[in-house]
């Protein structure tokens, strides 16, 4: 992937090809449709110095870069196509359930040996040091975020808001970020346009970011203060929710094992009022 490309020669570059860089993590869906020109125009830089840029990242040239955008934008556009190759339906039932246990388990394994240790201990760190918890999905990241929202709202003695649905269904709930805020947001492939616009509202308002997601190559990557990555791959869908799921639990518990007698002490608020709630209900009926 081009941004992969560019987040590993990032640092290398000149300053020139630094702002080309960040102008295409920023407008990478239009990057393949622009001339050099445009880019040349908008940018105010020379045509050889986008030449140059693709150059410094693997490409022949431009043309070959804008080709490769253009095939990762209709990837895109079509995330279920790997039901149209697979070749697992011709397999016994046995079979099929093997290897797709087989992919899930190397997904756990590959988030494994990827985590980085200190990215989950900043987590852990700015959702305790935060006033308000906010946890954003949507797609199919929405029922990660739905189940870490419901987690931490027993966990924690602190509001907690899942941001999902609509633009109009959420900007009434963000307008509350502040800088005491920690926006917790989950998004993998094709990472959709809320994401991007929530993540740039937190970072205009000084909010702490944690990511979770499946690589540095997410759009938003750079805005995170700390990162937990997945490994997502499906052999038939776009993305698996295993290893997401697994984090997320384990997320919850060390938060938990962090503080046991305040853990243990929001819990119990929780199943005593659930138990009173039910009591209530029962003698009613």
């Amino acid at each position: 992937m081009i941004i992969e490309k560019i987040l590993r020669d990032l640092e290398e570059m000149s300053p020139v090809n630094q702002k080309i860089a960040k102008y295409v993590l920023e407008n990478k869906d239009h990057m393949g449709f622009l001339t050099v020109t445009q880019i040349q125009e908008r940018l105010k830089v020379s045509r050889a110095s986008v030449v140059r840029f693709a150059r410094q990242i693997g490409y022949n040239g431009f043309l070959e870069m804008k080709k490769s955008i253009q095939k990762e934008i209709r990837d895109k556009l079509d995330p279920y196509k790997k039901i149209d190759i697979t070749r697992l339906d011709v397999l016994s039932k046995k079979n099929q359930f093997e290897n797709l246990v087989d992919n899930e388990i190397n997904n756990i394994k590959k988030t494994i040996e990827k985590t980085e240790i200190e990215g989950l201990i900043k987590s852990i760190e700015l959702i305790e040091n935060a006033e308000k918890i906010f946890i954003s999905g949507f797609g199919l990241s929405k029922c990660l975020s739905g189940s870490l929202t419901y987690a931490l709202t027993n966990v924690l003695f602190k509001p907690v808001q899942l941001i999902t649905g609509s633009f109009s269904d959420f900007i009434p709930s963000i307008k509350l970020l502040d800088q005491k805020s920690c926006m917790i947001i989950i998004t993998f492939p094709p990472y959709s346009k809320e994401t991007l616009y929530i993540s740039k509202n937190a970072k205009e308002k000084e909010a702490s970011q944690i990511l979770i997601t499946d690589s540095k190559a997410c759009t938003i990557y750079k805005n995170a203060d700390a990162a937990i990555l997945c490994e997502s791959n499906s052999l038939v869908l776009n993305n698996s929710l295993v290893s997401p799921i697994a984090m997320s639990q384990i997320l919850i518990n060390m938060l938990v094992l962090d503080s046991k007698k305040e853990g243990r002490k929001n819990l119990g608020k929780v199943a005593e009022t659930e138990y009173e709630a039910y009591k209530t209900y029962t003698e009613d009926f």
